[in-house]
């Protein structure tokens, strides 16, 4: 059965391989990035030519981008089967070297993103009843490792929201999950 599946960091890596492969097993996958008329034009191009696949703008940095984006998914789609959260920003080097400013617009991405998405998804599928959140994050996590520290606890930080929310969800029907990625070559590292 085709599902609707809105995958949230579409323009490289994981993300832009699941848009692919999603797509071709006929689902409806709507590609989530930012920068769909910036620095993204080309990808976003590429991956809206495919069948099946619809490219909605969205900064998981901003509240009113990501409500705005949601909106217009539930309004067109009447719902979401599976949110794929997957974007992520990546950060090695040494914890005092890193800003707090820095810091902050790490967890903004990676953690604070995932929360924005949940609020904006979660009472539709709360309604309908059933719904798959994936949070991919690292096979890290959990572990602290020289040089990923604030990398690493942006990520740990999202286990446990997946972790607690999968017994508040399940009441609902809703499936709530981690993958946790090891090293894989893509534009992130």
């Amino acid at each position: 059965m085709s599902k609707i599946i809105f995958i949230i960091g579409t323009s490289t890596g994981f993300g832009k391989l699941m848009t692919i492969t999603l797509s071709k097993e006929g689902h409806t996958v709507l590609a989530g990035m930012r920068g769909t008329n910036g620095k993204n034009k080309t990808v976003a191009k590429e991956l809206a030519a495919l069948a099946n696949v619809e490219v909605v703008d969205i900064d998981i940095t901003s509240d009113a981008s990501v409500s705005n984006a949601f909106e217009q998914v539930l309004s067109k789609y009447g719902g979401i089967d599976v949110l794929v959260n997957n974007a992520a920003v990546a950060g090695f080097g040494l914890l005092e070297a890193y800003s707090i400013e820095q810091i902050r617009q790490m967890f903004e991405a990676n953690f604070y993103g995932v929360i924005r998405t949940y609020q904006d998804v979660l009472p539709s599928m709360r309604k309908a009843r059933k719904g798959l959140i994936i949070n991919l994050t690292s096979g890290a996590s959990g572990h602290t490792l020289p040089y990923m520290i604030p990398y690493l606890a942006s990520k740990f930080g999202v286990e446990s929201i997946t972790e607690g929310l999968q017994v508040e969800l399940e009441q609902f029907g809703i499936e709530n999950v981690s993958i946790q990625p090891g090293v894989y070559l893509t534009e992130m590292n």
